[in-house]
């Protein structure tokens, strides 16, 4: 379904952009197909769940589908409400689809790219998600406040769960990039530059590169938090959520951010470092072509090989003059006393020589 063509430099921008809206058209084709589904079936759940049905969706009769008198019911739980200011309303209408905006730039990258970073991003999503929908609120059992067109239930919110829990995710991701020593990202930044304004919207975001400035790491940050941080508050707003299913989404996010960085993440990320996996490449029947490629970035602190070349930043203007282009020099500034000095980058094996 993803467009291929050979076309000039100067159209590979509308190439990009086309196929990145085609691929959400067809994604929310599907999603929209999907709830219509659901939705003409939520009318009719017997058991436990149909507790959470709202009043205005209980009272109807014969095979009418409910009509909610406080607004319409969009897809992915998302009401537009009939009373309030409209630019509030858009803009929290807006913000209730970024995490799943976000999940599909993250399935785009990693159907593109094929890379472990962005496969641990979407099998944490899938997972909490998953933990969510079928144990949390089938366990608890509470209706959504008056005000909402949804008809499942809502406690805890998924919406906050996922929009926090990504959000501490790319936190802790950010903060193992940040070196010890100050980075100046030059040659990173020339690089970025360089790309086009397709990549630089729809893949810099999930894709920084390996090492981080403390300039870098606090507006990364920042980007994350004006995005994603918003996401409760528009819940509570629409009257989708309350403040309590709210909070507890929330807290279930950090909680299972954090286990799932710390548990999973960083534990395969340096199982992947270890020699004998040799890069962690899994060659496909095509040739050039790698099923999997592993991107994930090990610390220093962590890492069973020590300090690696990806640790290092490249000074171009120090370059050692023993005749061998291949040679570089790198400054290595580890705070507290545990690595300090210079050392000698030999691009042909990546040897340190202290």
């Amino acid at each position: 379904f993803w467009l291929k063509f050979s076309w000039p430099r100067r159209s590979k921008v509308a190439v990009c952009m086309m196929r990145f809206l085609l691929n959400l058209c067809f994604f929310f084709v599907l999603i929209a197909r999907a709830e219509a589904k659901a939705s003409a079936k939520a009318s009719n759940v017997s058991g436990p769940g149909a507790q959470c049905l709202p009043t205005w969706a209980q009272k109807t009769s014969g095979s009418e589908p409910p009509v909610c008198p406080y607004g319409s019911r969009l897809i992915f739980d998302v009401t537009w409400p009939n009373e309030g200011p409209r630019y509030l309303a858009v803009l929290c209408v807006l913000y209730g689809y970024v995490p799943f905006l976000i999940m599909f730039m993250a399935a785009q990258h990693l159907v593109f790219k094929r890379t472990t970073r962005e496969l641990s991003f979407i099998a944490f999503c899938g997972a909490s998600s998953a933990i969510n929908e079928f144990v949390f609120k089938k366990l608890l059992l509470e209706a959504r406040p008056v005000g909402s067109c949804n008809l499942t239930c809502g406690m805890p919110s998924s919406h906050s769960m996922f929009s926090v829990g990504f959000f501490v995710l790319m936190f802790l991701d950010a903060a193992t990039r940040v070196n010890p020593m100050f980075v100046v990202d030059e040659s990173n930044w020339q690089r970025q530059a360089a790309l086009s304004k397709c990549y630089r919207w729809f893949v810099l975001p999930l894709a920084l590169p390996y090492n981080m400035s403390n300039e870098r790491f606090v507006r990364t940050v920042l980007w994350w938090l004006v995005i994603l941080l918003p996401v409760p508050f528009t819940r509570v707003w629409l009257n989708d959520h309350s403040s309590s299913q709210v909070i507890v989404g929330s807290v279930l996010g950090t909680i299972s951010a954090c286990i799932w960085h710390w548990g999973v993440h960083m534990r395969v990320a340096k199982l992947m470092d270890h020699p004998t996996w040799d890069g962690w490449t899994w060659p496909s029947s095509w040739g050039k072509w790698y099923l999997l490629t592993n991107n994930i970035f090990i610390p220093w602190w962590v890492s069973s090989n020590g300090v690696r070349i990806d640790h290092m930043l490249e000074d171009d203007s120090n370059k050692v003059s023993n005749g061998d282009t291949r040679c570089r020099r790198v400054t290595l500034e580890v705070r507290q006393g545990l690595w300090s000095g210079e050392a000698q980058l030999q691009a042909s094996s990546y040897s340190l020589v202290a």
